[in-house]
C-alpha cells in the first residue's frame, strides 16, 4: 500500500510539472511577441527555455527545500551523463527526463514481478531469499537499461503531449496516461501477489513432503524395532532348545 501511495504521489508531481509547464508555454506567446517587437535575437526555443528556468528560479529560491533542489540541480548538471546508462538520456529538469525515470522504475518492478511469477515462483520461495531477490532486481535493472524503452516511451508521450495545442487535450493527455500508469502497476501488483501465493503453495508442498518423509522413516524404524524382537525371541527359543538338547544327550551318555 505505501509502495502504491508512492508510485501514485511520483505520477501526481509529474501531472503537476506537466500543468506548469502548459501555463507557462501558454504566457509565452505574449513574451515573444514582445520579444520580436524589440527585435529581439533569440529564437523562441531560447526565450522558451530561459523564461522556465527564471520562473523555476524565482519558485525555489523562496523555500528552503528549494534550494535544496537548486543545489542538486546545478550538482547533476555538472554530471548529467551518469543516468544516460539507464534510462537513455542525459539529466535535464524536464518533463522529457522525470517521466523516463518514472518509466525506468515501473518497468524494473513489472519485469520483477513478472519474472518471479513465471520462473522463481514455480522453483522456490524467492521472497525468503534475499540474494536471489537481489539479483533478480539486478538483472531485470540491467535489461530495462539496454532496452532503452524508458527513454522510447517518455519521448513518444512527450512527442504527443506537446504536439497538441489545446490545454485541454494536453491535460486529458496527462489524465490518460496516468491512468493506463495505474492500470499496468495493478497488473504488476497482481503478478507480485501471484506469485508470493505460488511460492507459499510450494513452501507448503515441501514442508508436507518433508513430514510425509519423517512418517516413512518413523514407520521402518518401528518395522526394524519390531522385527529385531521377534529374531531375539527366536535367538532365545533356539538357545533353550540346543541348551535342553545338550541336556539330553548328556542324560543318555551317563
Amino acid at each position: 500500500m505505501k509502495k502504491e501511495t508512492g508510485f501514485i504521489f511520483l505520477v501526481s508531481l509529474v501531472i503537476l510539472f506537466s500543468i506548469t509547464l502548459v501555463f507557462a508555454e501558454s504566457s509565452l506567446d505574449q513574451i515573444g511577441n514582445k520579444a520580436d517587437a524589440a527585435n529581439n535575437f533569440l529564437s523562441d526555443s531560447n526565450v522558451r527555455s530561459n523564461y522556465l528556468k527564471a520562473e523555476w528560479a524565482k519558485i525555489l529560491n523562496n523555500t528552503l527545500p528549494g534550494k535544496v533542489l537548486l543545489a542538486v540541480h546545478t550538482s547533476l548538471q555538472k554530471n548529467a551523463t551518469i543516468f544516460y546508462p539507464f534510462i537513455g538520456l542525459n539529466y535535464s529538469f524536464s518533463l522529457n527526463f522525470f517521466l523516463a525515470i518514472l518509466i525506468w522504475i515501473w518497468l524494473v518492478v513489472f519485469s520483477l514481478n513478472l519474472s518471479g511469477f513465471l520462473f522463481l515462483s514455480y522453483m522456490t520461495n524467492f521472497q525468503l531469499k534475499k540474494t536471489i531477490r537481489f539479483g533478480l532486481f539486478f538483472v531485470s535493472a540491467v535489461l530495462v537499461s539496454v532496452s532503452g524503452l524508458a527513454a522510447i516511451f517518455s519521448n513518444l508521450f512527450v512527442g504527443i503531449f506537446s504536439s497538441q495545442k489545446d490545454l485541454m487535450v494536453r491535460f486529458f493527455s496527462a489524465i490518460f496516461f496516468v491512468i493506463l500508469a495505474i492500470i499496468f502497476f495493478k497488473i504488476s501488483k497482481i503478478f507480485k501477489v501471484l506469485s508470493a501465493q505460488v511460492s507459499r503453495a510450494n513452501l507448503q508442498k515441501k514442508k508436507d513432503r518433508e513430514i510425509e518423509g519423517i512418517k516413512e522413516e518413523l514407520k521402518n524404524v518401528k518395522k526394524s524395532k519390531s522385527g529385531s524382537s521377534e529374531l531375539d525371541e527366536d535367538a532365545e527359543n533356539a538357545k533353550q532348545f540346543l541348551s535342553e538338547f545338550g541336556k539330553e544327550i548328556k542324560g543318555q551318555e551317563d
